[in-house]
C-alpha cells in the first residue's frame, strides 16, 4: 500500500480491554488484489494462530472461526492471499468475502488483504451480526468451542 495517515479503530465496543488496529487511510485502500503491490509477510499458520488468538481474545470462538475457515492462514507460503476452495472471492485468515464486504471495508478504510484488517473487518461483521457471517463452517467451530468451553 501506498503513503497515507493511519487511522486507528477500536478494537470492540465496550470491550472492558481495547485493542487498536491501525487501517490505511480510506482514500488509498481499494480492497482489490492490486492493491497489494508487496506482498505481506508470509506468516506461517502457528503465527497466525497466535495473533489471531491474541486479537479476539475478548471473542475467543473467533479464533475457533479462523480456524475453521482457513486452518489459520492469511497468505499461502508464496506470500499471496488465501482463498477459500469454495469460492475464491472469501480472502484471509476470516475468509471475508470481496464481492459482499470490499466496498464497504474501503469506505471505512480497512484493507482485507492484510491479517489486521481482516481481523478489523471480521470484528465489526461480529459486533453488527455476530457468528452468522461464518454459519457455514459452524459444524467445524461450534464443537470446537465446546471443547475449549470445557478445558
Amino acid at each position: 500500500m501506498g503513503g497515507g495517515t493511519l487511522a486507528a479503530l477500536p478494537a470492540a465496543t465496550g470491550a472492558t480491554t481495547t485493542t487498536t488496529v491501525y487501517i490505511a487511510n480510506p482514500s488509498n485502500v481499494k480492497n482489490t488484489a492490486d492493491d497489494v503491490k508487496d506482498k505481506p509477510k508470509v506468516l506461517d499458520a502457528t503465527t497466525t494462530a497466535a495473533i489471531v488468538k491474541e486479537y479476539f481474545k475478548d471473542i475467543p470462538i473467533m479464533a475457533n472461526i479462523a480456524f475453521c475457515e482457513s486452518r489459520d492462514r492469511q497468505t499461502d507460503t508464496d506470500g499471496n492471499i488465501f482463498r477459500g476452495t469454495v469460492n475464491t472471492h472469501d480472502i484471509g485468515v476470516m475468509q471475508i468475502n470481496t464481492d459482499y464486504h470490499a466496498d464497504e471495508a474501503a469506505k471505512l478504510g480497512i484493507n482485507l488483504y492484510t491479517i489486521e484488517g481482516n481481523m478489523a473487518y471480521a470484528r465489526l461483521l461480529f459486533e453488527r451480526e455476530g457468528t452468522r457471517p461464518w454459519k457455514s463452517s459452524s459444524p467445524c467451530w461450534i464443537p470446537r468451542s465446546n471443547l475449549i468451553a470445557i478445558k
